[in-house]
């Protein structure tokens, strides 16, 4: 387990739990003093699980595969309350050269390090991200998510490498998105056990690399939160990672 200390790397198996929200964790009370500021914006009293709408044993899975596990996911919220939905949304994460370093991911050999993804596909609901890949809670706090995954306020990266967001609200991602896996032909990863996913109203048997390319002309500078929920577009919203760490706890 890591500490939430967004600049502390401490790897130790128990750790001081947030009294109140039980979601942060620190390898001392110092770093828990000092993470305070940012942590109590967050700082839920519920704990994760009582915020759930998804168990990870609910969705199925498979490593390499994470915007049809979304997906997935996507269809287990749909079956249970589909008025949630339009709540919800599917984030692709890129960057411009399509060499994005994500922290805290399972894939990693080890906690200290990024794994450089060419995108990655994760889930937003009620200020909590669902990434089934990460060593983070699941869900997690969307500021914590942030913080810890992306090393927003500690690691500088160059302006090819910074985080991008495609943020698609997931009524719209089950209607639109569709893979026949030709991207994955020379993979050695094993397919999923379901079919390609072709949703209903699918632009083409094969329109993910229109979700994973994000050009510097997409980009939205957000001024407000309905610039995000009134998107209706079939390929969602482009923004930042500064855009998304202002407005998630909105969402």
């Amino acid at each position: 387990m890591s500490c939430s200390y967004p600049s502390c790397d401490t790897v130790i198996d128990k750790l001081l739990l947030c009294g109140a929200c039980k979601s942060a964790s620190y390898c001392s009370k110092q770093h828990q003093t000092l993470h305070w500021k940012q942590h109590k914006i967050v700082c839920n009293t519920k704990p994760n699980i009582l915020c759930c709408i998804a168990n990870k044993e609910e969705v199925p899975y498979t490593s390499c595969y994470c915007e049809e596990n979304v997906y997935k996911l996507g269809e287990v919220i749909a079956n249970r309350d589909p008025s949630k939905l339009e709540n919800t949304y599917a984030i692709f994460v890129t960057s411009s050269n399509m060499q994005v370093p994500v922290w805290c991911q399972r894939a990693s050999k080890s906690e200290l390090k990024p794994v450089v993804w060419d995108y990655h596909v994760i889930l937003l609901y009620n200020g909590f991200i669902y990434d089934l890949d990460t060593t983070l809670p699941y869900p997690c706090l969307v500021e914590e998510y942030l913080l810890k995954s992306t090393r927003l306020l500690d690691f500088p990266l160059p302006d090819e490498n910074l985080h991008l967001f495609r943020l698609i609200r997931m009524d719209i991602f089950l209607k639109h998105f569709s893979s026949d896996r030709s991207h994955m032909a020379t993979s050695k990863a094993s397919a999923p056990s379901w079919p390609c996913i072709q949703s209903m109203l699918a632009s083409s048997s094969m329109n993910l690399p229109n979700y994973w390319t994000i050009k510097n002309d997409e980009i939205k500078s957000i001024t407000s939160i309905s610039e995000i929920t009134d998107c209706v577009s079939d390929l969602g919203i482009a923004i930042s990672r500064n855009d998304l760490f202002k407005y998630c706890k909105k969402l």
